[in-house]
Formats: structure tokens, C-alpha cells, sequence
């Protein structure tokens, strides 16, 4: 059985990294309020909300169609927050239907909202280093603050407080 365990290293990126990191955080927000938006519309006109596979679809459409400066932003990120924005919906309906107080979902305001973004895949640690997608190497800002062996990666969370990034690693350790 796995036993699933947090690391949080601070991150020690170069400019130019930051400014990904924040454009990232961006397109993360933006995904967001497109997508909450696509299902508001959705549920007007048929009833019915589109779903995950039909956002991610729509969403590749629109990339296509003008919003291309999507294609700098790894498509895992964008796919991660339709997953997340579906499972906030459902949850807030069958909160309802139980008599819940979840809230409905709302729009993100990205100089209100914190600056935040979830990868999944290919993503790399070393004791001195973590991989990110499109974005390279970033340097971590203390060694050795992250398993590098016998964990098995499962997701990671980069944030930013104030003028300092963090990931936070979700891990799998077995035994």
C-alpha cells in the first residue's frame, strides 16, 4: 500500500522563469473563468452544462481559433483546471441536493485570486532541481528539500506568496 506524503521547497527561479511561472498562473486563471463561463452558457441555452471532455475540446478549439497563445502553456495545466472546475461543479450540486453549503463556483479575479497552477506527468526532481514542462530546470532554493528516490511523483502545486514561488510535491512512497 502507498503512503502518500507533501514536500513544499521554495523555488529559486531565473527571471525569465518567473515571468512563465506567472504567465502559467495566468492561463490557469483565465482557463478557469472560460470554462465556468462556457458552462453558464451552456446550461442557458440546452438545460445542460458542458462537461470535462466537451471543455477540453472546446478549449483546443479555441486555441486554434485566436486564443493560440495558449499552445506556451503546457496543456496538462489547462486540462488539470477543467478537471478541477468540473469537480467543483458537481460537487456544489450534490452538495445542494444533500442539503450542503457548498458554494457555487466563481469567477477567478487575477489580481484578487492567488497565483497557482497543478502539473501532472513529466516532471522531474533531482536535490537540487525540479523539471517542470516547457519551463525547464529551476533551481530549488535550498538542497535536498524534496525526495529524489523511492517516491513516486504524483502531482505538484506551484504557488506564489508575495514575490516567492513553491511547489508543493505529492508523493507516493511504497511500503
Amino acid at each position: 500500500m502507498a503512503n502518500i506524503q507533501g514536500y513544499k521547497a521554495l523555488l529559486n527561479p531565473t527571471t525569465a522563469q518567473s515571468g512563465l511561472l506567472e504567465q502559467y498562473a495566468t492561463a490557469a486563471i483565465w482557463t478557469w473563468n472560460w470554462g465556468l463561463a462556457q458552462k453558464r452558457q451552456g446550461y442557458s441555452k440546452t438545460g445542460r452544462s458542458p462537461n470535462y471532455v466537451m471543455l477540453s475540446r472546446a478549449l483546443t478549439k479555441a486555441k486554434k481559433n485566436g486564443d493560440s497563445w495558449l499552445y506556451d502553456i503546457p496543456a496538462v495545466l489547462l486540462q488539470q483546471v477543467l478537471i478541477d472546475l468540473d469537480k467543483a461543479y458537481k460537487s456544489f450540486f450534490v452538495s445542494t441536493k444533500l442539503g450542503g453549503n457548498s458554494q457555487f463556483p466563481q469567477l477567478k479575479m487575477p489580481e484578487e485570486s492567488r497565483k497557482e497552477f497543478r502539473l501532472y506527468g513529466s516532471i522531474q526532481v533531482t536535490d537540487t532541481h525540479i523539471k517542470l514542462p516547457k519551463l525547464g530546470w529551476i533551481k530549488l532554493a535550498e538542497k535536498g528539500t524534496l525526495p529524489t528516490e523511492y517516491a513516486k511523483l504524483h502531482h505538484i502545486a506551484i504557488l506564489q506568496m508575495g514575490n516567492t514561488w513553491s511547489a508543493c510535491v505529492i508523493c507516493a512512497h511504497s511500503g
